[in-house]
């Protein structure tokens, strides 16, 4: 018994860091909201087009920035101020659905701006991660990193 009740404290280990809670509890709601993000994306493209095709065509301009520039933001992240690149990305993620609608309601939207975002989107995607994961790094004691990363990667995956 006394066993079961080591392995459930170290489920959980990271989290009795307050810093580390804090930005899980961030973490998860980052991935609701990228969530929530792609879903009014894909209903805006339906509204706009009716068309499977271009959704997935948007999907695909988020989807290739996405790849191709995720090594590049491994390095940024490597080298700059993580925290300052997460509040950047962010704000450039805000940035982008508030331009998207305003296009919306004043009538002006077109099919090219929402290629155009996602693939920002893409790209900002990709500055971000790397850094949210590296963040993970400063804010636990090394001997509870994988149980920091798991952690993470949970709650990324429940967005």
């Amino acid at each position: 018994m006394n066993q079961k009740n080591v392995n459930k404290g170290q489920l959980f280990g990271a989290l009795r860091h307050s810093n580390f809670r804090w930005f899980w509890v961030n973490g998860a709601a980052q991935a609701m909201a990228q969530g929530m993000q792609f879903m009014a994306l894909g209903l805006l493209v339906l509204e706009i087009t009716g068309s499977s095709y271009q959704l997935g065509l948007v999907i695909f301009a988020y989807g290739i920035p996405n790849l191709v520039f995720s090594m590049l933001g491994g390095i940024i992240a490597d080298r700059a101020d993580r925290l300052k690149l997460l509040t950047s990305t962010g704000l450039g993620v805000a940035a982008l659905i508030v331009a998207l609608g305003v296009l919306e309601i004043a009538g002006y939207l077109e099919m090219w701006h929402v290629y155009v975002v996602a693939s920002l989107l893409g790209m900002l995607q990709a500055l971000n991660m790397p850094a949210r994961m590296a963040l993970v790094a400063d804010l636990v004691e090394r001997t509870e990193m994988m149980n920091a990363v798991a952690l993470h990667t949970m709650v990324n995956q429940t967005g």
